[in-house]
């Protein structure tokens, strides 16, 4: 049996839109034979997962990441390389997200 695409695969693949996960984490809590964890299910690793639990908005670089071939630590240092106004996605300064990345050792 082929085990159904993720979240993420299907955003990378044009057949949902990152403003659909909402209905993805609904359909998980709302299907009780589903047997993983929300990360897995949404398509996750668990730093992404850490990260998109401190911003939502986190999901759109994950996506951008992916699509490119590049980890989130790969997406995420790139893009703080860039001036403020290339970064796009709220990767300012003091984003929840740059912050936890700062703090666990992620970005310098």
């Amino acid at each position: 049996m082929s085990r159904e695409l993720s979240f993420i695969d299907k955003c990378i693949r044009g057949q949902e839109l990152p403003d659909g996960i909402d209905g993805a984490v609904q359909a998980w809590h709302d299907d009780a034979s589903i047997e993983m964890e929300l990360s897995e299910y949404i398509g996750l690793t668990e730093e992404e997962y850490s990260a998109w639990l401190l911003d939502s908005s986190v999901i759109l670089s994950v996506i951008t990441a992916r699509t490119n071939g590049q980890t989130f630590d790969e997406y995420i240092k790139g893009a703080m390389a860039l001036p403020l106004a290339a970064r796009g996605q709220g990767l300012s300064e003091n984003s929840p997200v740059v912050k936890w990345l700062r703090r666990t050792g992620r970005i310098k």
